[in-house]
């Protein structure tokens, strides 16, 4: 069957960054089953010694692909300020030979600091974005915005059951231990406020970076509860990161540096029917409806109010966890690939797909 077009790929980090693992190399392969042809131009921060040798051939490879148009669109992802002076040289090469570019902001908060970003988000055929406030901002920039929820793979996620609760609660926190260490300090002193018996009654595992600094502020702050740390995880194993928080009850969603971003931790909460409590800012005042998949925290003391209330009220965490697995249909990776699908087709073919692309979209938000 006759291709859709090239898209070429140039993410923000290898496998091992969640923004491009989930935004980009699970999104890749639903792609290319939809008749995309896709491929990965040079990647913009990687981990492994061998990666930062390929950048050099994989940016002269990139620049080749463009120049003999080789390819129909380029797709940025946001890259943290990393490679700005390639990254930009890259993008006006795509304007001189009348490439389409698409440019993924995801949940970056300070992209208005990088001069390269401003210029990919105002010079871009379309700008993609994970939250409503981003959503705001980049329309003040380019008409063609989108938000775009980071998805998870329901075929990961569909399987797996959670099993009944046994008279402990667990409860956890994921993500990054720097980026959130501020909001997970008052949730712990919340907890700290638990009776005795609550106490005993709940664990609470840390899923993260910032293992000793979190192992410290755990045994200062959080008395008299059972605690674990998982420090050094592979993140790029999204079946085995999906069964360690399926075996939680509560999920928590800490006020982080920033506001503005998504809040993929929410989504993936409630697609594995863990009760997400999540604080007030962002994107969790749009993906969580309080009381009915999850709560929303207004004041410090409230954190360890929903978690009694959910330890004290077993069927009501039931109730909003399979709700929560319900509303989280929506962020599926299906839905963001046809979306995103739709997107594509509406840069490469021009009018002829606007109301298909139209159609996608309005489905979603409905």
């Amino acid at each position: 069957m006759k291709s859709k077009g090239s898209v070429l790929f140039l993410p923000k980090g290898d496998e091992r960054f969640g923004s491009s693992r989930y935004r980009c190399y699970q999104v890749v392969p639903k792609l290319r089953a939809m008749r995309w042809d896709v491929s990965f131009g040079y990647i913009c921060r990687t981990k492994v010694f061998r990666g930062k040798l390929r950048f050099i051939p994989d940016l002269i490879r990139t620049i080749a692909l463009i120049v003999m148009k080789r390819i129909d669109l380029v797709y940025f992802q946001r890259s943290d300020h990393r490679r700005p002076r390639e990254t930009g040289f890259v993008f006006r090469l795509c304007r001189w030979f009348g490439i389409r570019t698409v440019f993924d902001v995801d949940d970056e908060i300070d992209w208005t600091t990088s001069h390269c970003a401003r210029v990919l988000l105002e010079g871009a055929d379309a700008v993609i974005v994970a939250s409503h406030a981003l959503l705001e901002d980049a329309k003040l920039r380019n008409s063609s915005v989108y938000l775009l929820h980071t998805p998870f793979d329901e075929t990961i996620y569909a399987h797996l059951q959670k099993s009944p609760r046994k008279g402990v609660v667990n409860c956890g926190f994921v993500g990054d231990g720097f980026a959130y260490l501020g909001g997970l300090r008052e949730v712990l002193r919340s907890l700290d406020s638990l009776d005795a018996a609550h106490k005993r009654s709940i664990h609470f595992t840390y899923l993260g970076s910032n293992a000793d600094r979190i192992r410290s502020m755990l045994a200062d702050t959080l008395r008299g509860v059972d605690c674990s740390i998982i420090g050094a995880f592979d993140w790029s194993n999204e079946a085995r990161l999906a069964e360690v928080l399926t075996d939680w009850d509560i999920g928590l969603v800490p006020r982080r540096t920033g506001a503005k971003g998504g809040s993929f931790k929410a989504i993936q909460y409630l697609a594995l029917g863990v009760v997400p409590i999540a604080c007030s800012e962002g994107e969790n005042l749009f993906i969580i409806g309080h009381g009915v998949n999850g709560f929303v925290v207004n004041k410090p003391d409230e954190w360890s109010s929903f978690v009694e209330e959910l330890m004290d009220n077993p069927s009501r965490q039931i109730k909003l966890a399979a709700q929560g697995r319900s509303d989280a249909q929506q962020y599926s990776l299906g839905n963001y690939c046809a979306s995103l699908d739709a997107i594509l087709q509406g840069i490469i073919c021009g009018p002829l797909a606007s109301a298909r692309l139209e159609r996608v979209l309005d489905r979603r938000a409905d």
